[in-house]
């Protein structure tokens, strides 16, 4: 078994595995029109259900430039999920370290101004993050934090990261470095800045980030849950222009 996956390790330009269907449905646009446009694309039934007007609008999306080598992360993205369900040690490590290979190869190709950059990185953090390489992890999502510092995404990917690591001071710092870079407008971030101090038993800013999660439409009510369960939530919310 794992001779077979070992014939899909070359990087060279349209040597990607065949997802399955649903990974090529669960994958963003982007990543079905490159798909269908290489030649392993073009044998499978993805093909014509993938319209031109696609393609042209993938391009225009996200770069001619990132287009030609997007299918690497996409690739990345398939084998890191394919990871996360593999219990057997040596075909998950293999997995992670084809996510890597092939994210790297879109990373060190498309512009650092790209909106897509950020999430590379984090899969790239992901990835050696289970792999146990953590200061490699770390120094990725600090990476994409220099290029973009307003994306609030990579603030939450690093504060987890500190978090499941038991560093949960240095999870509060990245926190708060997200919300001051980010106007504090993430819900997400509120959310996992919520429940870090919670856990830290800071209950009063615990339930203000909550109230401006929840204002902003975050969706999971396991923060809630908690305050409720700790006689903390007045059900009311934060006014969610506010900071």
């Amino acid at each position: 078994m794992l001779a077979s996956l070992l014939l899909t390790s070359n990087v060279c330009f349209g040597q990607v595995e065949a997802p399955t269907d649903p990974e090529f449905l669960a994958w963003p646009s982007y990543c079905q029109a490159r798909f269908v446009t290489l030649q392993v694309g073009e044998q499978t039934q993805w093909a014509y259900k993938v319209p031109r007007v696609q393609i042209e609008l993938a391009k225009r999306e996200i770069g001619e430039q990132a287009f030609l080598s997007i299918h690497h992360a996409c690739a990345g993205s398939m084998w890191l999920q394919r990871a996360r369900m593999e219990r057997d040690k040596v075909r998950r490590s293999f997995m992670l370290n084809q996510s890597i290979t092939e994210t790297t190869y879109t990373v060190l190709r498309i512009p650092e101004s790209s909106p897509l950059l950020p999430g590379l990185y984090s899969n790239l953090a992901a990835a050696n993050k289970e792999l146990g390489n953590t200061d490699v992890a770390i120094g990725h999502l600090e990476r994409a934090i220099a290029l973009q510092p307003t994306v609030p995404a990579t603030y939450v990917s690093l504060g987890l990261l500190y978090r499941s690591l038991g560093q949960l001071p240095k999870a509060r710092e990245i926190f708060q470095r997200g919300s001051d870079a980010t106007g504090e407008q993430s819900a997400e971030l509120h959310y996992h800045f919520g429940l870090l101090l919670l856990q830290l038993k800071d209950n009063g800013p615990a339930l203000q980030h909550a109230k401006l999660a929840y204002a902003r439409g975050f969706p999971l009510p396991g923060l809630r849950n908690k305050l409720m369960a700790q006689g903390l939530w007045d059900g009311k919310l934060a006014d969610s222009q506010s900071p």
